[in-house]
């Protein structure tokens, strides 16, 4: 698996970096991490761009799984066909999530190692018939991008980097009053420190290219977060749910949750942005 890797992903990927550093003026090897970043970024703008989509939509429904939780906690059978009209309601689906997370890792460590260990003339990974590099500029404002940032300005900014898209991407919806804790946003909140320090510790060992390639692509990845938390979603299918439910279980006897009870069956389509937007509404 490692080798069929290295051959459709890490080669290929180390040859284009050579490449651009070799075509760029001056052989900067800052020009070739940066373009490369910016190419695979945007190469998966759109699977990375409903994976965020989705994880926003997840957020803004979690309240009224957890209402629909207390609601079926004897019937673990009726919250789980509630839960999944709801999803499939608000056209969420997780495990299209979990294919996007598995499309962008193998290309983004990839890219990661290609930068680690690409960045030395004659390396013997680049292919014969590619131009040879003979001279790679490290310097970056400074900073030799070939070893370990000392100024750990870079190192810094790739924390501040990851910490500003972790908090993006945090729940921020609040909680349903009565309601038992979400373990999921408890845990993301705690990753929106711990992924930080974990940069600013990785970043000043390794050599500052990696430093330069995370800042780039976390960056990006946060200002994609910043527009996909922008659109409004709400929540949709409700009422469908639960009479779903109640056709399938019928001796069922409950109580419509208020937080369910206060949202009315709507749906309206983004034009601006060409997909489906649930818009929250609730009852005057």
């Amino acid at each position: 698996m490692l080798d069929l890797l290295r051959i459709l992903i890490y080669y290929p990927l180390t040859n284009i970096l050579a490449f651009i550093i070799w075509s760029t003026p001056g052989h900067y090897a800052a020009a070739g991490i940066i373009i490369l970043t910016l190419i695979i970024r945007f190469a998966l703008l759109i699977p990375s761009r409903k994976g965020a989509q989705t994880q926003r939509k997840i957020q803004q429904i979690q309240p009224l799984v957890n209402e629909l939780k207390a609601e079926y906690a004897d019937d673990k059978q009726g919250f789980a066909m509630a839960q999944m009209e709801l999803y499939k309601k608000n056209d969420i689906n997780a495990f299209g999530n979990c294919l996007t997370l598995i499309i962008q890792l193998p290309l983004l460590i990839t890219l990661y190692y290609a930068i680690r260990h690409g960045l030395t003339p004659g390396n013997v990974h680049i292919y014969p018939w590619m131009p040879k590099i003979t001279t790679i500029n490290p310097n970056f404002f400074g900073i030799n991008l070939l070893n370990p940032d000392k100024t750990y300005i870079l190192p810094v900014l790739a924390a501040v980097a990851q910490f500003f898209q972790a908090r993006l991407m945090a729940p921020q919806t609040k909680p349903v009053p009565g309601a038992a804790p979400d373990p999921a946003a408890a845990t993301q909140r705690a990753m929106m420190y711990f992924l930080p320090a974990t940069t600013l510790i990785f970043a000043i060992s390794f050599p500052a290219g990696v430093a330069l390639y995370w800042v780039m692509s976390t960056g990006f990845q946060a200002i994609q977060q910043f527009y996909v938390n922008k659109e409004k979603y709400t929540i949709t299918g409700v009422d469908a749910a639960l009479k779903e439910v109640d056709k399938e279980h019928p001796g069922h006897k409950k109580v419509a949750p208020k937080a369910l009870a206060e949202i009315k069956d709507s749906t309206s389509t983004d034009k601006k942005s060409g997909v489906n937007v649930v818009v929250r509404r609730k009852s005057p």
